[in-house]
């Protein structure tokens, strides 16, 4: 018999190919990650009732605050630096739906909001 001749061809593929399938095996791994999007879409009500930095690696940490509703069910949400340093401990807060939103406590003005002075 004759040996058959088998080829192989290379299979060529874009970077970001790799990239992305790293980033999926991390992501369960890692729950700030995908649940920082979540917690800064998605509207939560309650009373704050802890706040901390959960550290990761060496340098990367992230933000969040424990929010107790009205059933008593607690949930932590991933904040941002600035939103942990507006949000006072035992405070209502409200985040409505939507990026960029900041839970505010009721009547409460995001001062991001206000009118800027003309020069």
């Amino acid at each position: 018999m004759a040996p058959r001749v088998i080829i192989i061809r290379s299979v060529r593929y874009h970077p970001w190919v790799g990239a992305t399938i790293l980033f999926l095996l991390i992501l369960p791994f890692c729950p700030s990650i995908w649940k920082g999007l979540t917690d800064s879409y998605f509207p939560y009500s309650g009373t704050v009732v802890e706040k901390g930095i959960e550290h990761h690696f060496a340098e990367l940490s992230d933000d969040y605050i424990v929010v107790e509703d009205s059933h008593g069910v607690r949930a932590k949400k991933y904040v941002t630096q600035y939103t942990s340093a507006i949000v006072e401990l035992g405070s209502f807060v409200v985040k409505q739906k939507g990026f960029r939103k900041l839970p505010l406590r009721p009547g409460q003005i995001d001062l991001r909001a206000l009118p800027r002075p003309v020069n």
